[in-house]
């Protein structure tokens, strides 16, 4: 049966997710810890400046100007992909370079009369399908990177935008399981999970590494980590996270007592995330600057 395969019965689901921020909010640095090797559609032309963060090899569309064609992304990713059988993540950095010059340049013909408001949603559409199919079809962890843009409404108002339309976003989610929302509070960089797919939402994790080292990983768990009952928990953080068990047990008690939880999942997700915590915080300082700005 050479067409046929037998579906792994995974316990955390590929990674395929959205990233959303601030230019310089290190969003390109998250990049560089999905899994390796990556296969990367650099539109913004700047992930050099951080690719000294990512632990494997880096392939990427050699050619600037294709990077931002969607019609040659697809050509480039279907001739490509078949030869990279180390690639474990397609990362597009981002969304936004590609998407916006197609729409500026219809937007100029809308008001040149070349052509009609139906046509440029037209062309945005089947550009945002044809990359979708070119990065989707592989059946890899993928990260969609876009940009948030403040500015202000028509009554002066602070607003806070994203670079793909409402209408896109949830289109997108058809080949998406999280939505990651990068954050700052009171100095610390963190990733919000504001939507998941069969996981768990609505929480924050701090980075403290300086170029968000393990970061993948935490939200894996804190996403997706059940556990039976209370003695399966404990074993969870003396197998896989350095703790003896009476530590463990202790630690446990702590954080029940802290945050009160009222259901079973909710307290599956304050101990994965205190325990993630501890562990990132104890782990080196990044050399140069504590943020790596892209």
């Amino acid at each position: 049966m050479e067409h046929i395969m037998t579906v792994p019965k995974a316990g955390t689901p590929p990674r395929r997710w959205a990233l959303v921020g601030y230019q310089t909010s290190g969003k390109s640095t998250f990049a560089t810890q999905m899994r390796q090797e990556l296969m990367l559609i650099d539109a913004d032309n700047r992930f050099e400046q951080v690719s000294r963060f990512a632990v494997g090899e880096i392939r990427a569309i050699a050619d600037p100007a294709a990077r931002t064609d969607p019609k040659r992304i697809n050509e480039i990713m279907l001739a490509a992909m078949p030869l990279l059988g180390d690639v474990q993540t397609i990362v597009v950095d981002s969304v936004t370079s590609i998407i916006q010059p197609i729409i500026a340049h219809a937007s100029a013909q809308v008001d040149a009369k070349e052509i009609k408001l139906p046509e440029l949603a037209r062309r945005k559409a089947n550009a945002m399908t044809l990359i979708k199919t070119a990065v989707s079809r592989w059946n890899l962890d993928t990260l969609w990177v876009w940009h948030l843009n403040a500015g202000r409404g028509h009554g002066g108002d602070k607003q806070v935008t994203e670079t793909v339309s409402r209408v896109e976003r949830d289109r997108m989610r058809a080949v998406l399981n999280a939505e990651l929302l990068m954050v700052q509070d009171n100095g610390k960089h963190g990733i919000k999970v504001r939507w998941s797919r069969g996981g768990r939402a609505g929480y924050t994790l701090y980075d403290h590494s300086g170029h968000w080292a393990g970061m993948p990983e935490a939200i894996d768990h804190a996403m997706y980590t059940n556990f039976s009952g209370e003695d399966e928990a404990i074993r969870w953080a003396v197998d896989n996270h350095g703790y003896t068990e009476d530590e463990a047990r202790r630690f446990y008690n702590e954080v029940k007592a802290a945050r009160k939880p009222k259901a079973a999942g909710a307290m599956w997700l304050y101990w994965t995330m205190a325990v993630l915590e501890i562990e990132q915080a104890d782990a080196p300082q990044a050399e140069a600057h504590p943020r790596h700005t892209q």
